[in-house]
Order: C-alpha cells, then sequence, then structure tokens
C-alpha cells in the first residue's frame, strides 16, 4: 500500500530489513495510529459500528418520567382567618355576609384577638384573594343581572366523611363554686392566649384577676353562670358593695355563659356599666344583669341593650 510505504519512509523503516514477525507487528502497530482521515481513503479497513453498551441500552429503554399530579381529594391547608369562616358557615349557613360571619366569630370568641372591624376587614380581603385561586371552595353569588353581590360569600358543597356527632355534655348539680373557679381560670387562659399576664388574687374582694400587658396593668372581676333550662337567658349579681368600692380601679366585668360544652364572654368595662345604671338600666340593690341571646348566638343584650360589641372582646382589657 502506498500509505504503508509513506508511513514507513516517515519513521525510517523502508529500506531496513525486519524480520517477518516485526515486520506484522509494526504494520499493526502503524495501522492503529493511522488518522482518521485516511481510512476513508483505505478500502481494506473495516467500516467501525458504534458499540453498543450495556448503559446505552438502558438509557433508551428507560420510560420517561412522568409528572407528579396532586390527589384533588387531598384536604386544602386555609389560612387561619378563612378556617374560622368555613366553620362559621357551616354551622349556620352556607351564604353569609362578611360583617355576620365576624359577628358569630365575635360571639364565638374565634375572632383570632383582633378588633370586630380589623377582622372583617381581613376577612374579606383574605375571602378575595382566595377566589383568584385554583379551585377555592368559596365563591360569590349573584344578583339577577348577573352582577355580583357586595360583601356576600357562598361555603361550596364539598364531599367529606360523615360527621360523627359530639356527645351531648350532662350537667349535674355542681356546686356555684366550682363554676365560678371554672370561669375564673377560663377567663384567664383566654388572656394568657392573648400576651397577658395574669395573677390570680387569693381572697375575693370585687377583684379575682389583675392582667399586665406592655407595662399596663388593669383589674378584672368574673361572674360565671349556667344557662337556664330551655332558654338563651343567664342572669348574673354584683353585690352593690363591690361594686362601688372598686369603681375608683376602673376594673372589666366579664360575665362567663356557660351553656353545655361551650361558654360566651362578655368583657365589659366597670364604666359602661356605671353608665347603664344612671339610666336605669340596670336596676336594684345588687346590680340585676340579665344577658339573652338568639339561638345562632348572633345577637346578644344585656336588660334588652344590645352588648355585641362585647362579646369576646378581651382585646379592650
Amino acid at each position: 500500500m502506498k500509505i504503508r510505504e509513506w508511513l514507513l519512509g516517515i519513521f525510517g523503516l523502508k529500506n531496513k530489513e525486519k524480520p517477518p514477525e516485526e515486520s506484522v507487528k509494526e504494520e499493526v502497530l502503524l495501522l492503529a495510529y493511522e488518522p482518521e482521515e485516511f481510512h476513508l481513503e483505505s478500502e481494506e479497513l473495516p467500516v467501525k459500528k458504534p458499540i453498543q453498551t450495556e448503559f446505552s441500552f438502558i438509557r433508551k429503554t428507560q420510560p420517561p418520567k412522568r409528572p407528579i399530579r396532586k390527589n384533588p381529594m387531598t384536604p386544602r391547608t386555609l389560612p387561619p382567618i378563612l378556617q374560622v369562616a368555613k366553620e362559621i358557615m357551616q354551622a349556620n349557613k352556607a351564604v353569609m355576609h362578611v360583617r355576620e360571619i365576624t359577628e358569630v366569630a365575635v360571639s364565638q370568641n374565634k375572632n383570632l384577638g383582633l378588633p370586630p372591624e380589623e377582622f372583617m376587614s381581613k376577612l374579606s380581603s383574605a375571602l378575595a384573594a382566595h377566589l383568584k385561586t385554583q379551585n377555592p371552595i368559596f365563591s360569590k353569588p349573584t344578583n339577577k343581572d348577573g352582577s355580583k353581590r357586595k360583601g356576600i360569600y357562598r361555603l361550596k358543597r364539598t364531599a367529606s366523611a360523615p360527621v360523627v356527632p359530639i356527645p351531648k355534655v350532662t350537667i349535674e348539680n355542681v356546686s356555684t363554686n366550682f363554676f365560678g373557679k371554672g370561669g375564673e381560670f377560663a377567663v384567664a387562659s383566654e388572656l394568657l392566649f392573648l400576651g397577658y399576664n395574669v395573677s390570680m388574687m387569693a381572697v375575693d374582694e370585687g377583684v379575682d384577676l389583675i392582667t399586665e400587658k406592655d407595662g399596663k396593668f388593669n383589674y378584672v372581676q368574673v361572674k360565671t353562670t349556667v344557662v337556664e333550662e330551655g332558654t338563651h337567658t343567664f342572669s348574673f349579681k354584683v353585690p352593690e358593695k363591690q361594686f362601688t368600692n372598686n369603681l375608683p380601679y376602673s376594673p372589666y366585668y366579664v360575665f362567663v355563659m356557660r351553656d353545655g360544652h361551650h361558654s360566651s364572654y362578655a368583657v365589659i368595662p366597670s364604666d359602661h356599666l356605671s353608665l347603664l345604671r344612671a339610666q336605669q338600666i340596670i336596676k336594684g340593690k345588687d346590680l340585676s344583669i340579665v344577658i339573652t341571646r338568639d339561638a345562632r348566638r348572633r345577637e346578644y343584650k344585656l336588660n334588652g341593650q344590645d352588648i355585641n360589641i362585647f362579646i369576646g372582646a378581651f382585646n379592650k382589657i
């Protein structure tokens, strides 16, 4: 071959005699180092085929990865304020105004420690943002002309597991001392959740708790009673002497209304009670206070006067 002779001449092997065996080895060595461009001109060299390896076989036969799809039945995690709205709408009615939801949340002490107006504002913003998400559980009803009803939302029906009913609480004849102390601990617990430091008085002389938050101290008197059978009425008595002696300290009165396993709280400053007394709304030698509510716990009245703004208003202390 011309190529072979040319290469032998380059390496100075053309005119030298080599034993047959060494010549064969040398030829094999030179062919192994032949540049690739000369392979195209040589008709004697076999065409190289790509080697099939085990690795390349696995890569070709491996199935493509499928995108992970979320299970639509997986329960969604709602923000706390929307979770409150969902629970209220499930317990009351599926279509409610944000103001109605706020009133129920305040009456049940589910307003997350926020003032009613702030709670309603944040709830409206959260619901509006939720409607823009994928598969929202709330919707806005429409009027006959197709326009959206302002401030009104509907809770969509979703498939869920059957609800196991909560067993009814049987209340036996328990001493009022137990109810009184239970009410004090319940109020102290609510205040602790809101960041108040609470101290209980060893002797009750018109003040049960002393609270402190941000360097501000306040006195709290707790009155606890159970609902009158077959009604939505709660009756309280405040001794006039204790009430008068503690007026200079401007204490807050927390009326704990116990109905089965549920408690509602009316947080009323003593100044407001004094005003109601001056208006003859509260009468009697001992202050006679009767608080009534509707069946849905949406409206509370003290001796006929609306007190919704005081329900669950621990933030006023």
